[in-house]
């Protein structure tokens, strides 16, 4: 298997995995080059090619974790800039909000 072959297959997984952990679009392109680097340094280490998705995710998730620590280390993180936030609010929460004025306005009886 070509290193061509696996990250055409891949690329796209591995950028989808990025977005769900890092907000900022410009720090997924970024890491996903990195990947792509290390794949390419690494490629050739691999035993089982069965096992190159699984392989390459943990490639992407040290990667992560690398870029976190590294800015912790600079500054500290902003609320808008880390990738895990609160739930937005249910659809049945926010239809309760424009409903409850009708609710009101109904007569007592």
């Amino acid at each position: 298997m070509k290193i061509e072959q696996v990250w055409h297959q891949y690329r796209q997984s591995l950028k989808a995995f990025l977005h769900a952990n890092v907000s900022n679009p410009a720090d997924v392109d970024d890491l996903l080059q990195e990947i792509l680097i290390k794949t390419y340094q690494n490629f050739s280490q691999l035993q089982d090619h069965s096992k190159v998705k699984s392989w390459l995710f943990q490639v992407a998730n040290r990667c992560i974790i690398d870029f976190y620590r590294q800015r912790g280390q600079d500054d500290k993180l902003e609320n808008n800039e880390l990738w895990y936030t609160q739930a937005s609010e249910s659809i049945h929460q926010q239809l309760a909000a424009c409903i409850s004025p009708f609710i009101y306005a109904l007569p007592s009886e």
